[in-house]
């Protein structure tokens, strides 16, 4: 039985996989933002804690809770 991941987990997971493997709205947003905040390691990151948020209803505490910013943009 394979282990429910929390929110970092999952960031990390998606970090780790291929692009063309990511899920389709993951991949779109990551591009999506890299147009608007430029493409780092951390536009990555963040896009991720977004998708998980907004598309996996998962909860997060910290630093990359989605802004309202981020949420009207990734629409």
């Amino acid at each position: 039985m394979k282990k429910k991941l929390n929110i970092d987990e999952m960031v990390s997971e998606l970090m780790l996989t291929k692009g063309n493997e990511l899920p389709p709205k993951a991949r779109e947003y990551v591009v999506k933002l890299s147009k608007l905040i430029g493409t780092c390691g951390e536009t990555f990151v963040t896009a991720f804690y977004d998708y998980c948020q907004l598309e996996l209803k998962m909860k997060c505490n910290h630093s990359y809770k989605i802004t309202n910013e981020r949420k009207a943009y990734y629409k």
